[in-house]
C-alpha cells in the first residue's frame, strides 16, 4: 500500500464521505454532500542526511486533509475525527519503515464562499510522514 493510500484509507474509516483531490459536484457547481474531507496528497520528497551518498534513504511524505461541512461545527468534526486517526499513527507503507505521522499545522475554521450559491465552513490541516528503506 502507498503512502497515500494508507492515508486514505484511515481517513475513509473515520469521515464518510472521503475524497482523494476531486469532489464531486452537481451541475451548478456545488459539491453533492455537506460534510466531507478532501486528502490532497504529494508524492513526497526523498532527502539523506549524508551529502557524500549518492542514494537518498530517506523519503518524506506531505499531504492537506481539508474538513468541510455546512457549519463550522460540522467541519470541525470532520477535522477532528481524521486529526485522530493520522495524528502519531505509525502507518503501513509498502517498503517502507516509516515514522509517525507529524501534525504539521492547522487553519482557522472559516466559511469558504467561492462555491456558487451556497456557504460552506472548511479547515485544513498539513500533515509528514518520514519513512526510510
Amino acid at each position: 500500500m502507498s503512502a497515500r493510500a494508507a492515508v486514505l484509507a484511515r481517513m475513509e474509516a473515520v469521515v464518510d464521505p472521503t475524497y482523494d483531490g476531486e469532489v464531486p459536484v452537481d451541475e451548478k457547481g456545488r459539491p453533492l454532500e455537506q460534510r466531507y474531507a478532501v486528502l490532497y496528497a504529494t508524492p513526497g520528497q526523498r532527502a539523506t542526511d549524508d551529502f557524500t551518498r549518492t542514494q537518498a534513504d530517506r523519503h518524506v511524505f506531505r499531504w492537506q486533509v481539508t474538513s468541510v461541512g455546512g457549519t463550522a461545527e460540522q467541519a470541525e468534526w470532520v477535522a477532528v475525527r481524521c486529526r485522530d486517526a493520522l495524528m502519531d499513527e505509525r502507518l503501513r507503507v509498502e517498503g517502507w519503515e516509516t515514522g509517525v505521522v507529524e501534525h504539521r499545522s492547522s487553519s482557522d475554521i472559516r466559511p469558504d464562499e467561492d462555491i456558487p450559491g451556497q456557504t460552506l465552513f472548511v479547515a485544513v490541516d498539513n500533515y509528514s510522514l518520514t519513512a526510510t528503506r
